[in-house]
């Protein structure tokens, strides 16, 4: 007799394969698109056309960033051209080695730390929202809804102080930046189902760990950023 396969048995799918697109293009597009691969790692048009697709998609997510927002990081990146000097030099190499020096060179880094500061503490503060006691009383009565008694201690801690709730945006930003394992399933079917939710989590399995690589950040790096800081006799 033939077995029958159980329900579930078998080779379960791969949540993670790549899919299969085919689009037709103009012919100046795909002459364009097959000269771009000769200067791609790999030369490989397919590869090049899915990093074209990625970079457009995030641009397009930038463009819904608040425009005052947009308008700081756009300031950020013109300090740190100003402290390595590279916008007077006109020789691309030159340029190009120059461009890294913000975050390679000790001595322009500290520079570029206090140039950040100086451009943040020149905003004015905005004033708070509602009072702190209220904002408090509101913190309280959101924990008391949250089931599990772990979950509402972190968010009464976490928002017990700007430098608190600072503290711990950092961390989970670094720790999904730190993520390596594959989408799951369930992530999958996010993205493919809800675009909004689906545009932050490429983001966050994509590009987060792309952006800590090309600034060379170790994991250390966040736990020396949470090191107490002890007190000197006499301060």
């Amino acid at each position: 007799m033939v077995k029958k396969r159980k329900p579930g048995g078998g080779r379960k799918p791969n949540p993670n394969k790549r899919l299969m697109f085919s689009t037709r293009l103009e012919p100046q597009t795909m002459a364009a698109l097959k000269a771009g691969a000769e200067t791609f790692p790999g030369k490989s048009i397919s590869a090049f056309a899915e990093f074209l697709i990625d970079r457009g998609l995030r641009e397009r997510e930038q463009e819904e960033r608040d425009p005052a927002l947009r308008a700081l990081l756009f300031l950020i990146g013109k300090l740190a051209e100003n402290i390595t000097g590279v916008i007077h030099i006109t020789d691309k190499g030159t340029r190009l080695r120059y461009k890294r020096k913000w975050h390679s060179d000790q001595f322009y880094f500290r520079a570029f730390k206090v140039a950040v500061g100086e451009l943040l503490n020149a905003m004015e503060e905005p004033p708070p929202m509602i009072p702190e006691k209220e904002r408090l009383e509101v913190v309280a009565e959101t924990a008391e809804e949250i089931a599990s008694p772990e979950l509402a201690k972190l968010f009464i801690d976490v928002n017990k102080s700007p430098g608190a709730y600072g503290a711990y945006a950092f961390m989970e930003l670094w720790t999904r930046a730190g993520r390596s394992d594959p989408l799951s399933e369930e992530e999958r079917d996010l993205i493919r189902e809800q675009p909004h939710l689906g545009k932050t989590i490429r983001s966050y399995f994509y590009h987060l760990p792309q952006a800590r690589a090309a600034l060379e950040l170790s994991k250390s790096a966040a736990t020396r950023t949470q090191k107490p800081k002890t007190k000197k006799t006499g301060d």
